[in-house]
């Protein structure tokens, strides 16, 4: 500190002698102040208020003289202070705190910039106190499981600036973005970590279909009328007819990170039932059984030596297997175990596919 006197030329010898003191220690803010005292007139109009005078002031000493003080910062200091501040996204805090010239207001809207505002001191100064986010904002975490599957699904959440493009494709994981504000935007990261396939019993009704017997589909007989000199046939299958039943299926799912490659649909990587139609209109002997299961075979009429309604004559009929034959569905009824009917493939969330297989026992 230093006081320095300054005698005034003739022209103010009104005016005694002007006393400057330059102050900086805690109670001036840390800031270099000038202050002046000096005896005037009383009658002397307060001189003007300029930016960085904080002090002006006239004080009558007797009648007619006074003391006028006044106080100068020669740079106004800018005050920093610090905040451990837990709410979403943020840990710590800064909080700038400028003495600037009236009007200029606050800080423009920024990433880091969580609050401006001006206030006025004097009509002169005005206080900026910008509060923004000390260091970067902080990542939030969060984890749950996915319903059904119980897979696990961990989520991040972090602070981008607006006009962050959305990450690229990466399986397993999905990326959302959204703006929050003028200046902000929400990233939010959901990754799934994929276990072993689940399976899951459901309700359904089946057809099972109807299955001529293996050993002998048809049971066949025949004849010769003396009296009408007629042969006479006759053919009847031997079948366990089809009906339609509730049975509990096994739906196995799957998650996976490529696209799959679907099962054949075609027996036995399937097991789709593709029953035949064995339909025959013959002159010696019809046939007619729709959608069975069967190996596949043939039937033989031939008349008798001695007909004389048809004349002596030979009827073939040859009938194709069905998918499967009768004798592997019964082998699959045998066995008791499941096998696959049906299966779907489509894209899933956290860009995955999901794969459902359904399995039943055949019966």
């Amino acid at each position: 500190m230093a006081d320095t006197p300054q005698k005034f030329p003739a022209s103010n010898a009104s005016k005694g002698v002007l006393n400057e003191k330059r102050t900086k220690d805690i109670s001036s803010n840390g800031e270099e102040h000038t202050d002046y005292v000096q005896e005037v007139q009383n009658e002397m109009a307060l001189p003007v208020t300029t930016f960085g005078r904080v002090e002006n002031k006239l004080t009558p000493a007797n009648t007619t003289r006074a003391h006028w003080q006044a106080k100068d910062v020669a740079k106004f200091r800018v005050r920093r202070d610090k905040t451990s501040l837990m709410e979403d996204f943020i840990c710590k805090t800064k909080k700038t705190i400028t003495t600037q010239r009236y009007g200029k207001g606050p800080s423009a809207p920024s990433f880091k910039l969580l609050r401006s505002e001006s206030k006025d001191l004097d009509g002169i100064h005005e206080n900026k106190v910008d509060q923004a986010v000390d260091g970067k904002f902080t990542p939030l975490h969060e984890s749950f499981r996915e319903p059904i599957i119980r897979y696990q699904v961990d989520v991040t959440r972090t602070i981008e600036p607006n006009g962050t493009a959305l990450p690229g494709l990466v399986p397993g994981t999905d990326f959302t973005i959204k703006d929050t504000d003028c200046e902000r935007a929400l990233l939010t990261k959901r990754t799934i970590t994929i276990g072993a396939p689940v399976e899951i019993w459901q309700e359904i009704k089946f057809r099972f279909p109807s299955v001529l017997n293996p050993a002998k589909h048809f049971q066949t007989s025949s004849g010769f009328s003396k009296q009408a000199r007629k042969s006479w046939f006759s053919v009847s299958a031997d079948r366990r007819d089809g009906f339609t039943k509730t049975v509990a299926a096994k739906v196995k799912i799957t998650i996976l990170l490529e696209q799959p490659t679907p099962t054949d649909h075609v027996y036995p990587s399937m097991f789709q039932i593709i029953p035949r139609n064995i339909v025959h209109n013959g002159v010696l002997f019809n046939v007619n059984e729709q959608a069975v299961l069967s190996n596949g075979g043939w039937l033989r009429a031939n008349t008798h030596q001695a007909d004389t309604y048809y004349g002596f004559g030979v009827e073939k009929f040859h009938y194709a297997a069905s998918v499967p034959t009768a004798t592997q569905y019964l082998t699959a009824v045998s066995a008791k175990d499941y096998v696959l009917i049906s299966e779907s493939i489509v894209p899933w969330k956290y860009n995955t596919w999901r794969k459902e297989e359904t399995y039943i026992i055949p019966e």
